[in-house]
């Protein structure tokens, strides 16, 4: 599908060494062309493909989030526990101590991992439980009064959570997990109806925590004392007023005046590279979605749908899982390279068949 999109990027400038950064500088990237197919390796370098390994313990459903350690894949699934396959696709074990007995959970919602591998899970809403990387029980934390959004540490005892327990916005609270409390926290971000569908979405760059949320345009970055915008993206004339979110009126109503508008809403997911920029940009429609693949240096973006994968094989990814400093990971499912793959995917795959679970490709943005 082709259509017309001119695209700029807000990009907030960082650095404190110079008088002018520190008031931010405004850089716009406009073009206008029709949206077209991206080959692969223009994209990504460093690509590798992984089947899941298929056993009784480890069919993958729907994936919230990958976390890479060492070598091995962390994957959640939605389920009640995580999924460890080593970096061949070969099945390792399965995390899962929901139950009523000490160490363990009533459900799950989420989880990340430190340097070391501990794993710490989040059970909704207040519950934080936490297992060394060989599956041994650590601790259980209650944080009293906070709804747990998603959890990522800075460090090995220092946890940054996010919460949706402020009437006004979220809020960044930072964590001593050995003094299982919250030290303090700050800037609530702005809330979001509905924010449960979208996948959360916490990247690093060069040291820097980001963060993207749902019905926002905002990237923000994150420290353990501040919060503050690192790009905001803009769609000219698919973007809604900056207050669009925010006004006092039924959700209903809301919902209904952004489907009716085409406007895009928010950026799914977001990796940075020392090069490039790529993000996805999603509204309600098919024609209000797609990618955008933007040099930083001549900051001229390649807006996309589908990748090219080879000559007979073109295919547009829901979302792309960031793994940090550049690095994706994109699940392609059994049916979609069985029913829309060229023969030289198949070939790669022997093995597959209907039941198969998906297979990961994992690649470094250029």
């Amino acid at each position: 599908m082709n259509h017309i999109l001119v695209f700029s990027i807000l990009v907030f400038c960082l650095s404190c060494q110079k008088k002018q950064e520190e008031k931010g500088l405004e850089k716009e990237i406009r073009f206008s062309t029709n949206v077209s197919d991206i080959p692969i390796d223009t994209l990504f370098e460093d690509i590798k493909y992984i089947p899941l390994e298929l056993t009784d313990s480890s069919l993958v459903g729907d994936i919230k989030r990958i976390v890479l350690y060492n070598t091995d894949l962390y994957i959640y699934d939605r389920s009640d526990g995580i999924i460890v396959f080593d970096m061949n696709g070969k099945y390792k074990y399965r995390l899962q101590h929901k139950g009523n007995g000490i160490g363990e959970y009533a459900y799950m919602f989420n989880f990340n991992m430190n340097n070391q591998g501990d794993i710490s899970i989040i059970s909704r809403p207040s519950f934080i439980y936490t297992y060394t990387n060989d599956d041994q029980f650590v601790s259980r934390i209650m944080l009293e009064g906070v709804s747990i959004k998603d959890i990522y540490y800075l460090n090995d005892s220092t946890l940054l959570v996010r919460s949706a327990d402020d009437q006004d916005g979220y809020k960044i609270n930072i964590v001593d997990m050995n003094k299982k409390q919250i030290t303090h926290s700050y800037h609530p971000i702005q809330g979001r109806m509905l924010d449960f569908c979208m996948n959360d979405c916490f990247t690093t760059y060069n040291g820097k925590l980001l963060l993207n949320t749902y019905q926002s345009l905002d990237i923000y970055e994150l420290t353990k004392d501040s919060l503050s915008i690192r790009y905001t993206v803009n769609v000219s004339g698919k973007v809604p007023p900056r207050d669009f979110w925010d006004r006092k009126i039924p959700d209903w109503q809301l919902i209904a005046e952004w489907e009716s508008s085409n406007f895009i809403a928010h950026i799914p997911c977001f990796t940075e590279t020392d090069r490039s920029v790529l993000l996805r940009y999603e509204g309600k429609s098919e024609e209000s979605k797609g990618y955008a693949f933007v040099n930083k240096k001549t900051a001229l973006p390649y807006v996309f749908k589908k990748i090219i994968w080879d000559d007979k094989f073109r295919w547009e990814p829901e979302f792309m899982y960031p793994l940090n400093d550049g690095y994706v990971a994109i699940c392609l499912s059994a049916s979609v390279l069985l029913e829309q793959g060229s023969e030289t995917m198949k070939e790669r795959f022997p093995d597959l068949h209907e039941e198969s679970n998906p297979i990961l490709m994992l690649a470094k943005v250029k």
